[in-house]
């Protein structure tokens, strides 16, 4: 219930309480469409509102700032879709009946309230309308829809009124976009099992927007077509027929296309692709007009030209690329990038670029199989794995392309003269080990103008006319825990490749974990995704992970077909060392030792590497540059380098050393910006550097550098707090205790950071409602930091054994610890320190009924932190001062403040205390007469509290649930639940308080024996029961 100094950083919200004091008055409008006013939100205020994105072309995703978030209820996710699309209040009733046509109207209404409740939740703000009879979504909220943007640029355009060929500037952009937007069919792939109504709706949709589509890309394939800017026609004709492979005009249109162009050929092949189609189909023939086209395209169609050399004849379809592994699952948007790369007019070169067993072969081969067809004169794939010699490159060349010597003299030259003309794409795979044959490629460039080259290498090619496209690993799930596993191409990729090994392989709820795992191992790297696949014949996805983390060489393939150089991850990554310099291998050993992400400045005084070689690092894929000023090392790669490494112990040493001196100095440099506003940006940061930081912690602590040790101690400490992560914390600092405990040289110096390690230790205990492990530890610290005089230290130690006293309802205790620490914040001017005094203190005065006194300290606390911008803490005496409220009976005031700072938590991971103030804002919508809403609080609480092991937040959620019970009439289950608290030790004195006066309440709706038995019951059930009752659906 109350604040215990457990709340989480909170960044850039005002509370209703500084709003009544700025000059944002809220003002309140009236829509006629819904029966309840609303709040019209100011200019100013509209800057902050969160914005909101759907994605409904493809399958439906939402973003809110920019950021992804999951709707895991797929009704809730087609009501946003359907609220978005009809604009203003949509019956209740309507949308009940949509949603849920199995139910009762009167059932389907309490679904749609309990859906709209999960919106609101999972959203983070108002941003719905509703009434009795209808709901819209806030005409004020910054609220983008792909499909709304899609119709509002067509129908911009129809009111221009432009002849069939003819477009404005505006209009072209407009139509450009709108084609652009529209990434898939509407919601695809989204269905609501045994609902016909929706579905009806959604093919409705989905139809209208289709054709919408074909229209736009019809006018843009005449608009293109009439200004003979005949690629773009193309591609736009391709897609118009992708969309409707019946449509005999969009084949029309293509085979003029490619006739006007100069590609007859092209033209006639696609005329017998719509004959083949239509009768296979529709069983009917093409019309007259097309047949006339045909005819005339044949008449027209020129001779072949006999061509300067002898050359071979040869076509696309006997060209058979070796099999390869199908790395492409997964690789929908860079394929198509590449597309649009390849069809940019300025794009001759293109290198896509990446680490070895990244899938840029896979790439090049689908590529490949994808452009038949576009270039006049066809697309040749040139592996030049084997090729050693620059000089061998025209034959490798010449080879793919069927072309005859006609002497030995300068083949360079005979290549060039028969490209020259020539309309095709040529594809350079495998160009790594050949830095010298750029030149060869500039050399096509300048000597031909029709000729589009696409390289695949691990490096770049350092060509002024290159185009570079970065080929990453798969993009895998960042946490164990993540849910729809399918959505990432890395599982995609393994699901596919166990069915290879295992038929039948599906995603099963025991491998989901280990998967997750495999995943973020290999870091989407596709090549060492299928080797530890390849292992299921022996092992469980669960052994398959344990084994990678402990053996890289374990990542062995024996497949006959697979390339050598691709049989083991250890002999890709050393066919990717010979391409580096000494002195960049020496660079590479030493950036091993960083964990995670590094800055340059970090790698230049750790590592000693300079700008100019990480940057070849990068462009030869060892590093990836991921944002500015931040580099990373794929951490497989790292292992492996790390386990090639030939450092003498005393370099090595060194390397170590200056790493935990480096993020040891930077993380101090962090800690006042965890205490002011600009926490959030100091979180982030740390996030980034926490595995380093982790790294460096454990040297120090190994090593027993206590000058280390108090550099990095506050910091991880705060972040530790702030993120959540207590557990983590306690047993770090236990880990540490221990290692210095049994030190026989602790001096003063290593008794002052035992003090400090003992006191945050003891913090972290409490936290985890730990009080007599917590009370032991903070007595101790107490103890040594009285002996070294360290007075700020000490006001810290008694600030949280006076919160252990609160809680443990030794009031008095906890007052007299206060006042000392308060005392020792103003002596030593500890101006953070004052203010926690302050707020402690104020929350045990709410406590002994003096309400007056809480609010005066808590106010004043208040000032402190808004002085410092401590959003951090500004909520937690936000929360507190709604509790004086409440007390008071001002249920309406604590409703607003609550509600506050549970939107000011918006931002922080910490379930725990996001539970804590759910069950807070449920008792003060319970005051304020809001059952629905209280309940709905109770119950998350509880559901949280269960989760994350939370025993006192547990115990109130349920005394909120006993009122619930009481409230529909169970009055024997509500007294079961008081019953078990009133004789369950340790329970704070806050929920003691409201389980008996819950106790006072229904002892008068029973007699006394009855009462009596109700009580006893109770005392004998468990905490358990309940939480099994609850999970049951039966409290």
């Amino acid at each position: 219930m109350e604040n215990i100094e457990k709340n989480r950083p909170i960044f850039g919200k005002k509370s209703n309480l500084e709003k009544a004091s700025g000059s944002m008055a809220l003002k309140i409008a009236h829509d006629p469409r819904v029966s309840k006013p609303y709040t019209v939100i100011s200019k100013n205020e509209k800057r902050n509102l969160p914005s909101l994105s759907l994605f409904l072309f493809g399958r439906p995703r939402v973003k809110r700032n920019d950021l992804p978030i999951e709707i895991n209820r797929r009704r809730a996710l087609a009501l946003a879709a359907y609220l978005a699309l009809n604009q203003g209040p949509q019956n209740r009733d309507t949308l009940a009946t949509l949603l849920w046509p199995e139910n009762d109207q009167t059932a389907a209404r309490t679904s749609l309230g309990t859906c709209l409740a999960q919106l609101r939740k999972l959203f983070g703000f108002e941003f719905l309308l509703n009434d009795r009879e209808h709901v819209s979504i806030h005409p004020d909220l910054k609220l983008r829809v792909d499909v709304r943007q899609f119709q509002e640029l067509i129908a911009g355009h129809e009111e221009h009124r432009h002849s069939e060929q003819d477009l404005c500037a505006d209009c072209l952009v407009s139509l450009t976009r709108a084609v652009e937007l529209y990434k898939g069919d509407f919601m695809a792939g989204f269905v609501i099992p045994d609902n016909d109504f929706f579905e009806n709706w959604k093919r409705g949709q989905t139809e209208e927007l289709r054709q919408s589509l074909i229209q736009v890309l019809r006018k843009l394939v005449l608009y293109h077509h009439s200004r003979k800017e005949f690629e773009t026609g193309l591609a736009y004709a391709r897609r118009w027929l992708k969309e409707d492979p019946l449509d005999e005009k969009a084949h029309f249109h293509l085979m003029r296309l490619y006739a006007d162009s100069g590609q007859p050929s092209a033209a006639l092949r696609q005329y017998q692709e719509c004959v083949r189609v239509l009768k296979k189909e529709l069983d009917i023939g093409p019309h007259e007009e097309t047949v006339d086209l045909h005819t005339e395209i044949k008449k027209q169609r020129p001779a072949a030209v006999s061509p300067a050399m002898p050359v071979k004849s040869w076509s696309p379809e006997e060209e058979h690329p070796p099999a390869q592994p199908d790395f492409c699952i997964g690789r929908e948007k860079e394929i198509k990038e590449i597309n649009r790369l390849l069809a940019d007019p300025q794009c001759r070169l293109l290198t896509l670029v990446g680490p070895g067993g990244v899938g840029k072969t896979q790439l090049a081969h689908k590529i490949h199989s994808n452009m038949q067809g576009l270039f006049r004169n066809g697309a040749f794939f040139v592996p030049l794995t084997h090729v050693k010699k620059m000089e061998i490159i025209p034959e490798t060349i010449a080879y793919r392309l069927d072309l005859t010597f006609f002497s030995e003299i300068d083949r360079h030259a005979q290549v060039l003269r028969f490209l020259n003309g020539k309309h095709l794409l040529l594809i350079l795979d495998n160009f790594e080990h050949l830095p010298n044959g750029a030149e060869w490629v500039a050399d096509i460039l300048r000597r031909t103008a029709g000729v589009k080259i696409l390289v695949t290498s691990q490096q770049r090619l350092n060509l002024k006319e290159e185009w570079i496209l970065t080929i990453a690993g798969l993009d895998y799930p960042p946490t164990e825990l993540t849910a729809e596993l399918e959505h990432y191409g890395a599982v995609q990729l393994y699901v596919e490749r166990a069915k290879h090994v295992r038929p039948g392989f599906v995603l099963q709820a025991e491998d989901r974990s280990a998967i997750s795992r495999i995943c973020r191992t290999t870091g989407g790297l596709p090549l060492a995704i299928e080797l530890a696949a390849g292992w299921l014949q022996m092992f469980s996805s669960r052994e398959i992970a344990e084994e990678m983390e402990k053996d890289l060489g374990f990542l062995k393939g024996h497949w006959r077909d697979l390339p050598e150089r691709h049989r083991s991850l250890e002999a890709v990554f050393e066919r990717s060392l010979q391409l580096l310099t000494p002195n960049e291998q020496q660079a590479l050993k030493k950036l091993a030792v960083f964990r995670g992400g590094f800055s340059r400045q970090a790698a230049k005084e750790v590592a000693g590497v300079s700008l100019p070689v990480l940057l070849s690092l990068i462009q030869k894929s060892f590093l990836k540059h991921r944002q500015p000023e931040h580099y990373e090392l794929l951490d497989l790669l790292r292992k492996f380098v790390r386990s090639k490494a030939q450092f003498s112990s005393k370099e090595f040493a060194d390397v170590r050393c200056r790493h935990a001196a480096y993020f040891g100095n930077w993380l101090q440099q962090k800690e006042p910006e965890l205490k002011d506003g600009r926490q959030k940006k100091a979180i982030r940061e740390i996030t980034e550097y926490i595995q380093n930081i982790h790294k460096g912690w454990a040297w120090a602590v190994a090593n027993k550098r206590t000058d280390f040790m108090k550099q990095y101690l506050e910091g991880l400490f705060y972040f530790y707090e702030m993120r959540g992560w207590y557990i983590q914390g306690e047993q770090d600092l236990q880990k540490t205790l221990e290692a210095l405990q049994g030190d026989p040289q602790t001096g003063k110096d290593s008794e002052s950071i035992i003090g400090k390690i003992l006191s945050r230790q003891g913090r972290f205990c409490l936290f985890l409602d730990r009080y007599e492990k917590s009370q032991a530890l903070l007595e101790k610290s107490v103890s040594i930091f009285r002996k070294l005089n360290l007075k700020k230290e000490l006001g810290w130690a008694l600030n949280y054994l006076g919160i252990v006293f609160r809680r443990t309802g030794r009031i008095e205790e906890a007052k007299a610890d206060f006042a000392e620490a308060l005392a020792l914040f103003e002596e030593t001017l500890d101006r953070c320190g004052i203010a926690a005094g302050l707020k402690n203190s104020g929350t045990t005065c709410i406590l002994s009924a003096e309400y007056a006194d809480a609010r005066k300290a808590l106010q004043r606390a208040l000032n402190e932190y808004r002085a410092r911008q401590d959003s951090y803490n500004i909520v937690g005496v936000l929360n507190n001062l709604a509790i004086v409220h409440e007390r008071e009976e001002n249920y309406a005031e604590a409703v607003i403040l609550y509600r506050e700072s549970l939107e000011m938590c918006a931002d922080i991971n910490d379930e725990y205390v996001k539970a804590n103030y759910r069950n807070n804002l449920g008792f003060a919508y319970w005051g304020n007469g809001q059952f629905r809403e209280a309940e709905e609080c109770f119950r998350t609480a509880v559901k949280t509290a269960i989760d994350v092991q939370a025993r006192f937040i547990l115990q109130e959620g349920l005394i909120g649930l006993a009122h619930v019970l009481e409230k529909t009439n169970q009055k024997g289950k509500a007294l079961e639940i008081i019953g078990f608290m009133l004789h369950t030790p340790p329970i704070i004195p806050e929920v003691l308080q409201r389980a008996e006066q819950m106790a006072g309440k229904l002892r008068r709706q029973f007699s006394e024996p009855e009462f009596a038995t109700l009580i006893e019951k109770g005392k004998g059930l468990s905490l358990d029961y309940f939480t099994e009752r609850f999970k049951q659906g039966l409290l």
